[in-house]
C-alpha cells in the first residue's frame, strides 16, 4: 500500500520503465485529465474496470486517481473478491480479476462506469450490452467504454432477501436485479404500503473519505444501499439518530 501510492520514482515523466505519474498516463497528460474527467461525470465519481491484465489501471489506480473496482491489494477483503468471482477470471493466487462477463448488473452495482482494456475486438457485443466505445488515439493500445447501466454509488431498493451469512449471500447474487432489490446480511424486514407513483431520492449533500451526508426522499419502505467497501468501523444515523448498518 504504501509504496502503490504516490511513490516518488513516478513523480515525473522518464525514470523507471517511463512510468506513468500523478500527472502523466501513457506519456501523455491530456490523457490522464481526459479519463479523471470522464470519471467525475458523476459524484462521488465512478470506478473503472479492466477486461485483461492491466497493472496500469488497476495497481496504479489510487497513483492515477482513477478509482478501480478492480484493485491490486494482497490485502483485498475476502467479500470483495468474492463478489468479483461472479462476472470475473478468478485465478486464486492472482490479485486482479479480469472481467469476462460485462452484462453482469453486479457491474452496474459497483459503480463501475468506465471499462478499460488494451486488447481489441468485440465492440458490436459491447454495444449490445449497453457500453459504448469513446474514441481516444493513443500510441499503445486502448479501449474505453462507457457503461449506460451504471447504478448509482447510493441508491433506494424497495426488496430485500435475507441471508444468514456471507456464503449465502454471494449464491442468491445469481439472478439478482440490483436496480430493485438487494441481498442483506441481518434482520432486515421492509413493512408495506408502498406509495403508487411517490417520488424518491437521494442527494449527496457530503461526500469525504471518512464521512458521507445523504438527504432521502423516500415517500415508502424502502432500503438504502451503499456501494462502499464494508470495514469494521461505519456507523450510521437518520436524523441524528444511531441507526443499525448490514452488510448488502
Amino acid at each position: 500500500l504504501l509504496v502503490g501510492s504516490n511513490r516518488p520514482m513516478n513523480t515525473r515523466e522518464g525514470g523507471w520503465k517511463h512510468q506513468d505519474s500523478t500527472r502523466i498516463l501513457m506519456h501523455r497528460e491530456d490523457l490522464l485529465r481526459t479519463l479523471r474527467t470522464w470519471v467525475h461525470t458523476a459524484e462521488p465519481p465512478l470506478r473503472t474496470d479492466t477486461t485483461d491484465f492491466n497493472p496500469r489501471f488497476t495497481t496504479s489506480a489510487s497513483l492515477l486517481r482513477l478509482p478501480s473496482a478492480n484493485g491490486d491489494n494482497p490485502m483485498a477483503p475476502l467479500r470483495m473478491l468474492a463478489y468479483r468471482g461472479l462476472f470475473t477470471k478468478v485465478v486464486p493466487w492472482e490479485r486482479q480479476y479480469p472481467v469476462t462477463m460485462p452484462e453482469s448488473p453486479l457491474l452496474d452495482a459497483a459503480c463501475v462506469g468506465l471499462l478499460i482494456r488494451t486488447q481489441g475486438g468485440g465492440d458490436d457485443a459491447l454495444a449490445r450490452l449497453g457500453w459504448v466505445r469513446v474514441p481516444i488515439e493513443t500510441a499503445e493500445p486502448l479501449f474505453v467504454y462507457f457503461n449506460r447501466e451504471v447504478l448509482p454509488r447510493y441508491r433506494l431498493v424497495e426488496t430485500v432477501h435475507r441471508a444468514r451469512d456471507a456464503a449465502e449471500a454471494q449464491a442468491m447474487l445469481r439472478g439478482l436485479d440490483p436496480r430493485i432489490a438487494a441481498v442483506v446480511e441481518g434482520p432486515v424486514t421492509l413493512p408495506g404500503g408502498a406509495v403508487p407513483g411517490a417520488p424518491e431520492r437521494v442527494k449527496i449533500l457530503r461526500y469525504t473519505p471518512g464521512s458521507v451526508e445523504l438527504e432521502i426522499d423516500a415517500r415508502r419502505a424502502a432500503f438504502l444501499v451503499a456501494a462502499e467497501g464494508w470495514f469494521p468501523g461505519w456507523k450510521a444515523a437518520i436524523d441524528g439518530r444511531s441507526a443499525p448498518l448490514y452488510p448488502a
